[in-house]
C-alpha cells in the first residue's frame, strides 16, 4: 500500500469523485445526498417527494454495469448507491464513472 503510495492516491482521487458527484447532486434533484471518505462513497437517491427512491437505484446500478462499472447499494430502503473503485483508480477512471452516471441519470430524467 504504502509502496504504490495508495492510500495517497485515495484520498486525491476520493476528494475528485465526491467532488464530480456534488456536481451531479445540483444538477439532479433525484441526488439527496452524497457522503462518504476516501473512495468509499454513498450517493443517496430520492424521488420527487424526497423519500427513498429504490427503483431508481435499481435502475442506475444495473445501468452502470451494462458500461461494466460495479456498484453496489445498501440502506433500510437500498437507495444508497455504494461505489467503491480500486485504491489504484486514476484520474480517467474517476470521470468515467461520473460522466456514466450523469448520462445514466439523464437518460432517466427524459
Amino acid at each position: 500500500v504504502e509502496d504504490e503510495s495508495l492510500q495517497s492516491n485515495a484520498r486525491k482521487m476520493g476528494e475528485k469523485l465526491k467532488s464530480g458527484l456534488k456536481k451531479l447532486q445540483k444538477k439532479y434533484e433525484s441526488i439527496g445526498d452524497v457522503r462518504g471518505m476516501g473512495l468509499f462513497v454513498g450517493i443517496e437517491l430520492i424521488d420527487e417527494n424526497g423519500k427513498e427512491n429504490t427503483r431508481l437505484c435499481t435502475f442506475v446500478k444495473n445501468r452502470m454495469r451494462d458500461f461494466r462499472i460495479l456498484i453496489g447499494s445498501e440502506g433500510p430502503m437500498d437507495n444508497v448507491l455504494k461505489i467503491r473503485p480500486p485504491l489504484s483508480i486514476e484520474l480517467e477512471g474517476i470521470n468515467m464513472i461520473i460522466d456514466t452516471l450523469d448520462a445514466i441519470l439523464e437518460e432517466e430524467t427524459i
